[in-house]
C-alpha cells in the first residue's frame, strides 16, 4: 500500500512535468513565428494550469481511512488461504495495530522479503516478520528475545516452499517487474498504457511497454530516482 500510494505520487510528478513540456513545446513554436500574443497567452494558461494542477495533486493525498479501507479492499482480492494466513497472523499479533513504529518496520520487512524471498508462502513471510520484530523490540517480547540467538535479521530461518512463489506474479523471472504484486501491475500498465507515463521520448507504450515496466518496478522498489 505505502508503495502503491509511493509511485502514484511519481506519476502526478510525471503528469505535472508533461504539461510543463507541453505548454514549453508550444510557447516556442509561438515564439519562432514571432507571435507575442500568443506567447503571453500561453503562459498565462501554464500558470493556471500549473496552479490548478498542484491544488488538485494536494486534494488527492489520501486519507488514513481511505489508506485503511484500500487495505482492507487489496486483502478482499487475495485469494482465501492467503487472507486466512493473514487473518491468523494479525489475531496473534496484536501489536501490528497498536504501535505505529512497529506496524511501519514490519511493513518494509514485509515487502524486502516479497521481493527478495518470493518463493516463501505467505505464512511463512508473515513468521520471518515477527521473528524480525522480537529481534528489534526484544523489550517488548521479553518471553522470546531470547529464543533465537543465532544468524542474523536479513536471513530467514524457515525453510521455503515453491508453491508460495507462484502467489506472487512473475515467480522466478529475472525483471522487476515480474516480481511486483498484480495491483502494482496493473497499476503501472494503466500509468504506461492511458497516461504515457514512464516512457521516454519517442517510445511507443506498445513496443516499449517492457521498457517502461522495468522503470516503474525501479521506482517501485526504491532503485531509481
Amino acid at each position: 500500500i505505502e508503495n502503491m500510494s509511493r509511485m502514484t505520487k511519481v506519476a502526478l510528478y510525471r503528469q505535472r512535468a508533461q504539461l510543463e513540456e507541453h505548454y514549453s513545446t508550444a510557447i516556442d513554436a509561438a515564439t519562432e513565428v514571432g507571435d507575442k500574443e500568443q506567447v503571453r497567452k500561453l503562459r498565462d494558461a501554464e500558470r493556471k494550469d500549473l496552479k490548478a494542477f498542484d491544488e488538485a495533486a494536494e486534494e488527492a493525498k489520501p486519507d488514513p481511512k481511505d489508506v485503511a479501507k484500500a487495505k482492507e479492499s487489496v486483502n478482499a482480492a487475495l485469494p482465501k488461504d492467503v487472507q486466512e494466513d493473514i487473518s491468523e497472523w494479525l489475531a496473534v499479533n496484536k501489536w501490528y495495530h497498536t504501535d505505529e513504529d512497529m506496524q511501519a518496520i514490519a511493513n518494509r520487512q514485509d515487502g524486502k522479503l516479497s521481493r527478495d524471498r518470493p518463493e516463501l508462502s505467505t505464512s511463512e513471510r508473515l513468521e520471518e516478520v515477527r521473528k524480525y520484530i522480537v529481534k528489534k523490540f526484544p523489550k517488548e517480547f521479553p518471553e522470546e528475545a531470547g529464543d533465537d540467538e543465532e544468524g542474523d535479521d536479513e536471513k530467514p530461518s524457515r525453510g521455503s516452499r515453491v508453491e508460495g512463489g507462484s502467489r506472487m506474479a512473475g515467480g522466478g523471472s529475472g525483471s522487476r517487474f515480474s516480481k511486483l504484486p498484480a495491483d502494482a501491475k496493473s497499476q503501472a500498465d494503466k500509468f504506461i498504457k492511458d497516461e504515457g507515463l514512464f516512457l521516454e521520448k519517442g517510445e511507443d507504450p506498445v513496443k516499449d511497454l517492457a521498457k517502461a515496466r522495468e522503470r516503474y518496478a525501479a521506482q517501485y522498489y526504491g532503485e531509481d530516482k
